[in-house]
């Protein structure tokens, strides 16, 4: 009976130790030092052109409804809480050109995980929807294409919209990590060069 008692327990001790092993892990913030942002849980890092500057991290707060007198695990409970997690947004002086970096729990948002392709197919059917309800938008055109990004292979949607004379191109590259899809968006009304160009500016925190 003890021998019995002692494989029961044992067992369950097993169990307990693989459910934590393998549990996924909770998205962090990333940081932002002077003209640099790094974000661990990703494993990236950017840096800021001359003209650019990050939008503060008690804007990007508000901007998910999170109390920003809130703070330790009491702030992590309540920013992965979120519908959609904004961990960067920086853009140039005269508004012509962006990036930011937002997370959504999967899991929280749709009930389910779910891969990179039907993500960004429903990704493609809001912005769609979006687009059609603003109207002021003579054309819009998306591509999907796979890129390397940071050492990683990954996929992403190309969105060109057009309004007239004004050309804007936007490239979302989409990162699924454990329960998490990041959304790296990068916006211009120069050209898809200029797109990739602020691309660049990303690094690997693996290097």
């Amino acid at each position: 009976m003890i021998k019995k008692t002692v494989a029961i327990i044992l067992a369950l001790v097993m169990v307990f130790c693989f459910a934590s092993c393998n549990k996924e892990k909770e998205f962090t913030l990333g940081t932002v030092n002077g003209d640099s942002y790094e974000n661990e849980f990703i494993g990236v890092g950017y840096t800021l052109d001359e003209g650019w500057s990050f939008m503060s991290r008690a804007d990007l707060l508000s901007e998910m409804g999170v109390d920003q007198t809130l703070s330790g695990e009491e702030l992590e409970a309540a920013i992965n809480q979120a519908d959609i997690i904004s961990d960067m947004d920086a853009s140039i002086a005269d508004g012509t050109e962006s990036v930011f970096v937002q997370a959504k729990n999967m899991g929280m948002v749709f009930g389910t995980i779910m891969g990179e392709d039907k993500y960004i197919d429903m990704w493609q059917e809001a912005l769609d929807e979006d687009y059609s309800e603003n109207g002021n938008f003579d054309d819009v055109v998306y591509t999907k294409e796979a890129v390397d990004f940071c050492g990683r292979k990954c996929k992403s949607l190309n969105v060109h919209l057009k309004s007239g004379d004004i050309n804007v191109y936007q490239k979302t590259i989409f990162i699924k990590i454990d329960g998490y899809m990041i959304e790296i968006v990068v916006t211009s009304v120069t050209d898809w060069n200029a797109v990739d160009g602020i691309l660049d500016n990303f690094y690997s925190l693996a290097d």
